[in-house]
């Protein structure tokens, strides 16, 4: 057993600023454990088993690999424990690159192009993309409920029927998106120039649309949807006031000068959301379809930092979000 040498008083390590993506790319393996150990312990390392911060960092072959050891509950851990890296196998630098990529990409990243750059099997870069989607889904930031002026609206995401000679397969199923296409319906809900909560439902309705509604907007926040009649039933009970906009006719309604009614904000994330479909991902079955909204939800909720910054918010909320790959499947 190596001997516990005691960490020094204060931060192990400088807290690091925002690497860029060439200074990430030029870590080594041991920089990056660094790196990645002052995005989750900025005041210095703690146990992830039982909390405290009386740990000693061992020495000999186990310094090199990051190891520290509570002296509290007497366990071993390094800074991938508990975490979105936990167990991995995949290089520390690859996968700051990896996150890096991800959340700069405003129109995402497929498996196959980290799969080409980061020199890995495509089945690691499938896995470490939907670990990363699931670590996004964790943002501290994403809690409270939206205000002011909050557009709903339902956007389907999947690709265009195969074409068949069958006439049951001809007749648009119940429930379906438009045109009768087996799409699945995503439920949005934005704040005028502010955050989006963006929920995959099993179906676009008048009772999940109150549910939606409900649960993450504010009483007192004006609703603006479209014509849709899933719309009428809540926009009637909404104590705030529920406005419509005809899109049939306009895509801004003015009922008075100045006070405009539209949509157009979550038609822009909807419109972010189908170009990431169709540009990086093609195909997203519906059980995987909420972790590529939250990918695209939080380049959205933090779209004014720079891609520094948004990688190491998505770093640091990689802690306590672990994922197996039998969950991911």
């Amino acid at each position: 057993m190596p001997k516990a040498k005691p960490v020094p008083e204060g931060p192990p390590h400088p807290v690091h600023r925002p690497a860029t993506f060439l200074e990430l790319g030029a870590m080594t393996e041991g920089e990056a454990r660094t790196y990645l150990e002052a995005v989750r312990w900025p005041e210095g390392p703690a146990c992830p088993h039982c909390g405290c911060v009386d740990v000693s960092r061992l020495g000999g072959a186990a310094a090199a690999r990051g190891v520290l050891k509570c002296r509290g509950c007497r366990k071993q851990f390094t800074v991938t424990v508990g975490t979105i890296f936990h167990g991995t196998h995949v290089p520390l630098r690859k996968w700051l690159l990896a996150f890096h990529i991800v959340c700069a990409s405003k129109k995402s990243v497929s498996a196959h192009q980290l799969h080409r750059q980061m020199k890995v099997t495509y089945k690691t870069a499938w896995f470490l993309a939907h670990r990363i989607r699931h670590a996004l889904g964790h943002d501290p930031l994403d809690g409270g409920l939206l205000e002011g002026v909050v557009e709903v609206d339902e956007t389907y995401i999947g690709g265009k029927p195969r074409r068949s000679n069958r006439a049951a397969d001809r007749k648009p199923p119940k429930g379906t998106g438009p045109g009768g296409t087996k799409k699945a319906p995503v439920m949005v809900l934005v704040e005028r120039s502010g955050r989006v909560k963006a929920n995959h439902v099993r179906l676009a309705s008048a009772v999940e649309a109150a549910r939606q509604i409900g649960k993450h907007v504010h009483p007192l926040a004006r609703l603006n949807t479209d014509e849709s009649r899933i719309y009428v039933k809540v926009g009637r009970k909404w104590k705030g006031g529920h406005e419509t906009v005809e899109h049939a006719r306009e895509y801004v309604a003015e009922p008075r000068p100045g006070h405009k009614v539209h949509i157009n904000t979550a038609e822009s994330f909807n419109s972010l959301f189908k170009r990431a479909h169709t540009g990086a991902w093609h195909h997203v079955s519906t059980t995987h379809l909420q972790k590529y909204a939250n990918e695209v939800q939080f380049r959205w909720n933090h779209r004014d930092m720079s891609d520094e910054q948004r990688t190491v918010m998505a770093l640091a909320q990689g802690d306590g979000a672990r994922l197996a790959y039998a969950a991911a499947d």
